[in-house]
């Protein structure tokens, strides 16, 4: 249906993902903004997926997806939602899955051309050789967990006390761990919305990586700022960004995070459900485009 103002609603948050928080920061931002555009809508949170498959969704023709890591974001509620031929936001349940696993979106950029930095992956940290990953990836490293978002337990590692200590922190997490290269250059953020790609945004910090802690402890020490990027250098990175749409199916909204070194964009992530609050880099990459909150929302649901 194009009519947004006949359709009905359900938006999903919470989750049981580490990223829960941000999800009701999300849903919170978008409620007011549906109350604003004087849509017809429910709001649910929920915890485990069971709860998902026991939701009133008789009726319900939009599934607006405020979830953010876990089940939310790999593919899961994609595929159920999919079966029941409802609409939601976001990439499909595919798309989904490969983005929020760093090896698989890594295995798929580089097998189509887009440039990610060098690393290893090993399906238990525990195993993991401090002297090997030097020999490999070099003195310095960024140790991440593959399927945790908001660069949750993401290290960066000088030393093998750093080592140690990402190791102790990646205990928290289950699943495969992703050793890369830490490749030093400006790092930006390129959201795609309906179609069109955003204003780039340069990402400043006083942090060693942009971590968890940067962006969302140390709102006063990280700014963001409109990347003067050279004219081939933004070819390359919209070819990439383009590319990776495509070959992936993303659809709706996206934001890819790049390092740029030397005049070469390498590709750390991709995003599939960007995080909606206002103060969110995606938000703020559309408020440079010239669109206020509810028109991104309207453009999402609409697109």
């Amino acid at each position: 249906m194009a009519v947004t103002e006949q359709r009905k609603f359900l938006i999903l948050k919470g989750g049981s993902s580490s990223e829960r928080e941000i999800s009701l920061k999300t849903a919170a931002h978008v409620e007011a903004a549906f109350d604003r555009m004087g849509l017809d809508y429910q709001s649910r949170e929920v915890n485990g997926f069971s709860e998902c498959l026991s939701l009133p969704l008789k009726g319900v023709d939009y599934v607006f997806n405020a979830l953010h890591g876990g089940y939310g974001e790999d593919g899961t509620l994609q595929a159920f939602l999919d079966g029941l031929d409802i609409r939601y936001n976001g990439a499909g349940r595919e798309a989904s899955a490969i983005c929020m696993s760093k090896v698989l979106t890594r295995l798929v950029a580089s097998a189509s051309g887009v440039r990610v930095p060098e690393g290893v992956w090993i399906p238990c940290a525990e195993t993991a050789n401090f002297s090997r990953l030097q020999s490999t990836l070099g003195t310095s490293f960024v140790v991440k967990p593959d399927a945790q978002g908001c660069s949750i337990g993401v290290s960066a590692v000088n030393s093998k006390d750093d080592f140690d200590a990402a190791l102790s922190i990646l205990n928290k997490f289950k699943g495969r761990t992703l050793f890369e290269e830490l490749v030093s250059g400006d790092e930006i953020t390129v959201g795609v919305l309906d179609g069109e790609i955003l204003p780039f945004l340069l990402i400043s910090h006083t942090h060693s990586l942009f971590s968890y802690d940067a962006k969302f402890n140390s709102p006063d020490t990280t700014c963001y700022s409109i990347a003067q990027v050279p004219p081939d250098v933004v070819a390359r990175v919209e070819k990439d960004v383009w590319r990776m749409c495509c070959i992936l199916g993303i659809r709706d909204y996206a934001r890819f995070d790049f390092i740029i070194k030397d005049g070469v964009p390498f590709l750390l992530e991709v995003n599939t459900l960007p995080g909606l609050n206002s103060h969110s880099v995606f938000v703020k990459a559309s408020g440079l485009a010239g669109m206020d909150y509810d028109s991104v929302i309207g453009k999402i649901i609409n697109s």
